[in-house]
């Protein structure tokens, strides 16, 4: 029994064992989660895809995360960049400060687009 419940455990780790990489507007990476709480990344094919991040607000995070700045996983392949529209701060006197990020998949930014009338 012991056994088949470390099997069940190393494969949990596998399949969220993550970095996620934080980019700013320049595109230049300025943090690394790689302790994150809780991943929640979902992508869409007819809308944008949307993310929620639950992890430690440490200094490094709180300095590093904005509103507007881009998490990319999967060494920046199609279809993984999101952007931060949300953050919460939360306090817990047990276990102490923790961040919600979450945000919508690029596709978003299209939204974003100005519309003009001829003439």
């Amino acid at each position: 029994m012991k056994q088949k419940y470390r099997l069940q455990v190393i494969r949990y780790l596998e399949v969220f064992d993550m970095i996620l990489h934080v980019l700013d507007r320049n595109l230049e990476i300025v943090n690394l989660i790689d302790n994150a709480q809780s991943v929640i990344w979902t992508t869409k094919f007819w809308e944008p895809g949307d993310f929620e991040i639950y992890m430690i607000a440490n200094e490094k995070n709180l300095q590093t995360i904005q509103q507007g700045y881009f998490v990319v996983r999967d060494k920046l392949q199609t279809g993984t960049f999101m952007v931060i529209e949300k953050i919460e701060i939360t306090t817990d006197v047990e276990s102490g400060n923790y961040l919600k990020i979450s945000g919508r998949s690029a596709e978003c930014l299209l939204e974003r687009r100005c519309h003009m009338s001829p003439g």
